[in-house]
C-alpha cells in the first residue's frame, strides 16, 4: 500500500497488449502530452474517458 499526502492509497497491476504499450511510449518519447511515465498517460486517458462519459449521460 503506498501512502500519498497522509491518504491511504491501493493500487493494482494491469495487463495492456505490447503494442499498445509501445504506442503510448512512443507518444511519450515524442512528447505528446508532456507525460514522463506510461502510468501518468494511462491514468490520464482512464480519466478522460470517464469524464466523457459522464458528460454524455448529464445530456441524455
Amino acid at each position: 500500500m503506498a501512502s500519498k499526502g497522509g491518504n491511504s492509497v491501493n493500487y493494482r497491476t494491469l495487463s495492456l497488449p505490447e503494442s499498445l504499450v509501445n504506442q503510448v511510449e512512443k507518444r511519450i518519447r515524442d512528447g505528446e502530452g508532456g507525460y514522463a511515465t506510461i502510468t501518468e498517460y494511462v491514468k490520464e486517458a482512464i480519466r478522460e474517458k470517464m469524464s466523457k462519459e459522464s458528460e454524455i449521460r448529464e445530456v441524455l
